[in-house]
């Protein structure tokens, strides 16, 4: 795993095994606009034109491989166009920081694996290739491009790492830090403070409401 190389990685987002739908994540830099010849509908337009949204789309796989069976049947022929909904985020407003493409997909294991090769195939026509994601991988490029603190992404590999109850439970403290700390209690703050002027303004003829002063205000709204 090298997150500088620049390559596109993919990597399926939903646990292991068979499911009623499963999610396939690319990242990567200007993927948005290479989409055409695999998404067919309005994803592949809404990529070009850097359009964030989700759209019901069919993904197409060019070949099915000829070693990779359903698990109940014998093995598909030929082209498959594959029903799905297309989420599109373009960088740099995401997780990692890059163009995201994520896919929603009938969650049969050989039909997922087949997605995640074809995705891979299709972008490694790019300048710097396409391969699977390493674990933690996604993470260390929203790290790398700024997304994540230290303390978020030292958190982060320790959920990946962690085996015990306590250490998912450690971890999870840390990922927060002390950021997302000041920022739970600066909400609130916020919310107290709206709450005592709201009861200021509507309820001014009742006795136990007291409306802020100035001064109580701006203690209020002091932001650690």
């Amino acid at each position: 795993m090298n997150p500088t190389d620049g390559a596109v990685i993919v990597a399926t987002g939903t646990p292991p095994g068979r499911g009623s739908r499963a999610l396939i994540r690319c990242s990567g830099m200007g993927i948005l606009s290479h989409l055409d010849g695999l998404l067919l509908g309005e994803a592949a337009n809404a990529g070009r034109s850097g359009t964030r949204g989700i759209f019901p789309d069919r993904l197409r796989i060019p070949e099915w491989p000829e070693d990779a069976t359903w698990s109940n049947g014998p093995s598909a022929q030929g082209e498959l166009f594959v029903p799905c909904l297309a989420a599109i985020f373009p960088g740099p407003s995401t997780f990692t920081g890059e163009d995201v493409l994520e896919v929603e997909v009938p969650g049969h294991p050989a039909l997922v694996q087949v997605i995640n090769d074809t995705l891979i195939n299709h972008f490694e026509q790019m300048a710097a290739g396409a391969r699977s994601a390493g674990p933690g991988e996604f993470s260390a490029r929203a790290f790398l491009s700024g997304r994540l603190s230290p303390g978020q992404a030292s958190g982060i590999a320790d959920l990946i790492a962690a085996d015990r109850d306590e250490d998912l439970e450690a971890a999870d403290r840390l990922r927060e830090g002390p950021d997302g700390q000041a920022l739970s209690e600066n909400g609130s703050r916020l919310a107290e403070t709206i709450a005592r002027i709201e009861a200021g303004i509507d309820f001014t003829d009742e006795e136990d409401v007291v409306s802020c002063s100035a001064g109580e205000l701006r203690t209020m709204i002091a932001l650690t």
